[in-house]
């Protein structure tokens, strides 16, 4: 249980820049879709990522993003990706 809780503050707190994790609605301005597509896209099982207990919201690592968009043919706009998750070693 307490790793549970470790792995709930960690993910709380990852809205500082830096981050690993991303929102649905953040993945659809990196995409430039809307936020109702990004939802399709993970329930449908092409973008992988978790929900989180509870609420059920979505979250999408970055590394399964970039795979997604190189995957997609989706144009990564490295700055616009970078402001959300300030990683650089893709």
């Amino acid at each position: 249980m307490p790793d549970k809780a470790l792995f709930l503050f960690w993910d709380t707190n990852a809205m500082a820049k830096g981050k690993k994790i991303l929102t649905s609605g953040e993945v659809a301005k990196i995409c430039n879709v809307a936020h109702r597509t990004v939802q399709k896209w993970f329930d449908r099982g092409i973008l992988n990522g978790y929900r989180l207990p509870g609420s059920g919201d979505r979250r999408i690592p970055v590394n399964e993003l970039v795979s997604f968009m190189k995957a997609n043919s989706i144009p990564i706009n490295d700055s616009l990706l970078s402001e959300y998750a300030g990683d650089k070693d893709r």
